[in-house]
This record gives C-alpha cells, sequence and structure tokens, in this order.
C-alpha cells in the first residue's frame, strides 16, 4: 500500500505529540512513504523491528494541526484506517 486518498487515518484514536507544518513535511518528503493515506502517513524507512515486523514513524493531521504518532507496523497502521468521507 503507498497512497490511498479514498481512505483515512482514525487520527483521532491516536494521542500524538504536535509537531510544526514544517517538520511533518520535511518526514512526508525525506522518502517515499511506506504508506500514505488522506491525512496520514509512514516515513519510508523502518526505525525498529519488534517481533519481526518493521515499525515505522507515524506523522498525521487532525483537526488542522499535524502530529507524530510514534512507532506503527504497516499491518496496525491499516487496522486504523476508514473511508475518507467518514
Amino acid at each position: 500500500m503507498k497512497w490511498n486518498n479514498k481512505l483515512k487515518f482514525q487520527a483521532d484514536m491516536i494521542l500524538g505529540e504536535e509537531v510544526s507544518e514544517e517538520r511533518y513535511n520535511e518526514m512526508l518528503e525525506v522518502l517515499p512513504p511506506q504508506a500514505m493515506v488522506a491525512n496520514a502517513f509512514l516515513v519510508g524507512e523502518p526505525t525498529d523491528h519488534v517481533g519481526g515486523r518493521a515499525r515505522y514513524e507515524l506523522y498525521f493531521i487532525r483537526d488542522g494541526k499535524h502530529y507524530s504518532g510514534g512507532l506503527v507496523s504497516e499491518p496496525d497502521f491499516k487496522l486504523w484506517l476508514i473511508p475518507a468521507n467518514y
């Protein structure tokens, strides 16, 4: 999964740490995202591996603010997706 604008991340379910728009864009552009939906992405290179799963830095937008959501595996990221028109 690379990019899907028909899905969005349920950002209201994750606390996250607020980051600047500049930092969000920097992380978006540093490498092609591992996965990306309408309001969130996983940075394109894993930060670590746990239980045989690669974990990536999560970034998302909620209520017009930009957040870092910690480390997430791609399968776990997919569990939090809903239709973008929701």
